[in-house]
């Protein structure tokens, strides 16, 4: 399906992408012609290939950006909003995890989103590509080596499901 019919078509309110390979000339207007969406968004920086998250929300829906601090998170790939239905806050982060990342930076990720899952407005909503498939989420097993030990225990700290 094309992004098209996803955002006109499929009467979505929320869409959540990663590997976008969005960059500085590639503009909201273009990605969404009619105006209809909130877009939130961080691209990979520079002409680097891959990488990139985006989230559509439809402006009917109260939404606001979250701030990331881009000087102490500058190699992370994450972008965050909060929208609100009805009472209920929730924050929507979108993350992507290179499959190659280094444990220092995969840790700077993780403390990035400890910033964010410390937010007071309400609940979290983390969606993304974490490339961690030693984690089996169904039974709760989880590989020994250090990034699958790490995101299971962060997961595990936040509540995450």
């Amino acid at each position: 399906m094309e992004l098209h019919d996803l955002l006109y078509n499929a009467g979505v309110n929320i869409l959540w992408f990663t590997e976008t390979w969005l960059n500085e000339y590639t503009t909201n207007g273009m990605l969404d012609p009619r105006g209809l969406f909130h877009i939130y968004r961080h691209d990979r920086p520079g002409n680097n290939h891959g990488g990139g998250v985006c989230i559509f929300v439809a402006k009917d829906i109260t939404s606001h950006s979250v701030d990331v601090n881009l000087e102490e998170f500058n190699h992370v790939d994450i972008t965050s909003c909060v929208v609100r239905l009805g009472k209920l806050h929730v924050t929507l982060l979108c993350l992507y995890l290179p499959p190659n990342l280094a444990i220092d930076d995969f840790l700077t990720n993780l403390k990035c989103l400890r910033n964010l899952c410390d937010s007071p407005d309400g609940q979290v909503l983390l969606i993304g590509d974490f490339n961690l498939p030693h984690i089996d989420w169904i039974n709760s097993c989880v590989a020994s080596d250090a990034k699958s030990q790490e995101f299971y225990d962060f997961s595990l700290e936040f509540g995450l499901i």
